[in-house]
């Protein structure tokens, strides 16, 4: 044989190994061209919840675990359960309070209802969680998308009131803490962050029976099924599945939830509130990083924290404060609200204080930070003690001198004592935050999707 017609007989099997290699590889991994993992996610209930803004639960924790190894990009879509399942969707999630025979659908995880009551509750409820005995004329909430028929049978057999709600479970978990209901029954992963961010409240039990939760597997793409129901059962022996199972069953679930909900300005964003705190922050004329900095030290982002004292939301505001400002403090958890409030707060304390036009931005801010954390009134009285001993009341570092090195009397103190040890601290940490954000992120960077 020639030498040429050996390198077309060596060129012609190379074609050929090429296309069977192409062919394995194409039925060993999801063919999917935009690289995008398309989720449906009830937003009722499927085991799954959202909180600042991103979802999570153990069935989507799985699924990125999966995008990860795929080298896919998540994308998850929430749909109210009237709606149609979207087109082009790879997977979806479904609860159910049976077992199925569904071909298409993988049991991926299983979770149970739980029972929530304020702290202050001291009501003894008899029988153990499937023979419940409550109080005559308690008033019971069911979060959205519950529909355990058995369950609410019993509930009405005892004289209880119910009322099912359509909202976030995390706000009629609120509700509870401020008495509108006197329990509340949602699922066991919701009441393990609820609990855990409101420390009033406290999870009594979990019923019995067991919810099912499904993942229906949508796309028409068989390949991307095989491969993952193939991966599904490596990754179920895995020691990552049993810690991730293990977390969202236990209490300390929350400070993981929040710590995860965090954006961080490496990536160019601050929280998942960036684009409300700018738009909020251009009308107020604040530093939208400022006013990020001071949300962070007050709730780390957290849009359903509540303080000792009854502060809410994002920037801890008092709803005594809003009703004062003429807003419904029903609404005062909603982050665009509690934003609006918290910058309006800042305005209405700059417009009382008559801050010179002279003084720094740093003294002004940190003037305005003090009256925010410690309250006006007290702010008020150290700058007078300060100016009536010839001092600049502009200046934070004179009212710093007051606060920690005088004892003023009590005939000085018109609006009472106050910690001001703990309002330095917050000054000195919001700016130190707000120094920080300055130089990872610029001020007119872009919004991006939220």
């Amino acid at each position: 044989m020639s030498m040429k017609n050996k390198l077309i007989s060596f060129s012609l099997i190379l074609i050929i190994l090429s296309f069977v290699l192409s062919t394995i590889i194409h039925q060993s991994s999801p063919p999917i061209s935009d690289k995008l993992l398309k989720v449906s996610i009830n937003n009722s209930m499927s085991g799954c919840f959202s909180i600042n803004r991103q979802i999570f639960g153990l069935p989507i924790e799985i699924l990125e675990c999966y995008a990860k190894s795929r080298n896919l990009i998540l994308l998850t879509i929430k749909q109210d359960s009237s709606e149609n399942i979207q087109q082009d969707i790879d997977f979806s999630f479904s609860p159910s309070y049976n077992t199925t025979t569904d071909s298409d659908k993988l049991l991926i995880h299983k979770t149970y209802l739980s029972l929530l009551t304020h702290k202050k509750n001291t009501s003894e409820l008899s029988g153990d969680s499937s023979k419940l005995v409550f109080p005559k004329n308690q008033k019971i909430r069911i979060a959205r998308g519950i529909t355990d028929t058995l369950l609410f049978n019993k509930l009405t057999q005892a004289g209880c009131t119910i009322t099912f709600s359509l909202q976030d479970p995390f706000l009629d978990i609120i509700d509870l803490n401020d008495g509108t209901c006197d329990y509340l029954i949602c699922i066991e992963e919701v009441a393990n962050v609820g609990s855990g961010l409101i420390k009033t409240v406290r999870k009594l039990f979990d019923f019995p029976t067991p919810i099912h939760i499904y993942l229906k597997l949508e796309s028409q793409k068989n390949i991307l099924k095989r491969d993952f129901l193939s991966w599904f059962e490596e990754f179920k022996k895995q020691e990552q599945f049993k810690k991730l199972t293990r977390l969202y069953s236990e209490p300390y679930i929350a400070p993981y939830i929040i710590t995860q909900s965090m954006q961080h300005p490496d990536s160019g964003r601050i929280s998942n509130f960036d684009n409300i705190i700018k738009e909020v922050s251009r009308d107020s004329g604040y530093d939208w990083r400022f006013i990020s900095a001071i949300t962070y030290n007050e709730s780390k982002f957290n849009e359903y924290c509540i303080s000792i004292r009854g502060a809410k939301g994002l920037m801890q505001i008092m709803p005594a404060v809003a009703n004062s400002l003429g807003h419904d403090s029903l609404n005062i958890m909603n982050p665009k609200d509690n934003i609006l409030l918290g910058t309006k707060i800042l305005k209405r304390i700059e417009e009382i204080l008559y801050i010179s036009p002279n003084t720094s931005d740093r003294d002004r801010l940190s003037v305005i930070l003090a009256c925010y954390n410690g309250g006006i009134g007290h702010i008020l009285d150290i700058r007078d003690i300060v100016r009536s001993k010839g001092g600049n009341p502009d200046k934070w570092s004179e009212l710093v001198n007051v606060l920690r090195n005088e004892k003023p009397s009590a005939n000085e103190l018109r609006y009472g004592k106050f910690n001001g040890s703990e309002t330095i601290a917050f000054v000195k940490n919001v700016l130190s935050t707000y120094d920080k954000y300055c130089k990872l992120v610029t001020e007119n960077q872009p919004s991006t999707p939220e």
